[in-house]
């Protein structure tokens, strides 16, 4: 029978789990919404910055949720961890200018999608019949 798995391991591996599902259902929605839409490399469309938005919210519902559901206890911690990532790393993209995106599309995505995790690991939380910090 394996040995359990740490819970500092446990931990890191519950937030990499969730921003490898965020990244992934990013990815897989943001390349069909292209190729639907016929969207020409570097000149997206309103709809497809909007399409582009809601997916990227509710893939960071998913990996609030996933991280927060495996970490096996804080779950909300988990989510909060991987918010504080997602929120970093936007940060740091903001500091790159990119033409294909409007600033205030940029920063929308820099401020929600944290907020998005934060609530897919309150609503595991609550799944989990836990309390925020147990």
């Amino acid at each position: 029978m394996p040995a359990a798995i740490p819970q500092a391991l446990r931990s890191v591996l519950a937030v990499l789990a969730g921003s490898i599902a965020m990244v992934v259902l990013v990815i897989v929605c943001t390349l069909l919404a292209a190729h639907a839409m016929n969207i020409i490399p570097g000149h997206p469309t309103p709809g497809y910055l909007a399409i582009n938005a809601a997916c990227s919210l509710l893939a960071a519902v998913a990996g609030g949720w996933i991280a927060a559901r495996l970490s096996g206890y804080k779950p909300l911690h988990h989510a909060l961890a991987l918010a504080m990532i997602m929120a970093t790393l936007s940060l740091v993209m903001m500091i790159q200018p990119s033409l294909a995106q409007p600033y205030d599309y940029q920063l929308a995505m820099a401020i929600l999608p944290p907020f998005a995790a934060l609530a897919g690991g309150w609503l595991a939380a609550r799944r989990m019949g836990v309390g925020i910090t147990r």
